[in-house]
């Protein structure tokens, strides 16, 4: 059996741990491309474009950007690994002049994986507390869990061509 359809088995009946053990950068390949879409809602709309790399040399990396039409809010660095112990995603935040907005950078572990969709849940303090990463087709939906308790979903579309 494929090891995707292993860690989906895994998960539907209950053994996280198993799945877990399974998964790897490969198994994140659906998350290439470049995403964009309008977040919140207000006097003057917010944009995130993210921008996805395939994985190499043990890493799968995105650069982020929020922004309005007239400025950018922060840039965000993240980048995805596998260690002995997990697959985790890091993540640091600056400001347009490369300040970082909180430091150090944010560690959030892998904790499930289901088809095209994939939790990370922080392991070391910061101002996430989870990140779910869906894609369906040309949709890429991220649901972002703050450490204060709020949350927010970004929807974003295909930029080009994704694979």
């Amino acid at each position: 059996m494929h090891r995707l359809g292993i860690c989906a088995l895994a998960v539907i009946l209950g053994l996280p741990g198993v799945a877990l053990a399974q998964v790897s950068l490969a198994d994140l390949g659906w998350m290439q491309g470049a995403w964009r879409g309008q977040v919140g809602s207000g006097e003057t709309p917010q944009f995130l474009e993210e921008t996805w790399s395939a994985s190499a040399a043990g890493t799968m990396t995105a650069m982020v950007r929020m922004r309005t039409a007239e400025n950018t809010i922060f840039v965000e660095l993240i980048s995805i690994a596998e260690s002995a112990d997990g697959v985790y995603l890091h993540i640091q935040q600056f400001k347009p002049d490369m300040s970082p907005l909180f430091s150090p950078a944010q560690r959030m572990k892998l904790t499930e994986l289901q088809g095209q969709q994939v939790t990370f849940v922080a392991d070391t303090p910061g101002g996430l507390k989870s990140l779910t990463y869906r894609r369906d087709g040309s949709a890429f939906t991220i649901n972002v869990g703050l450490t204060e308790g709020n949350t927010f979903v970004a929807n974003l579309n295909a930029v080009g061509d994704v694979h």
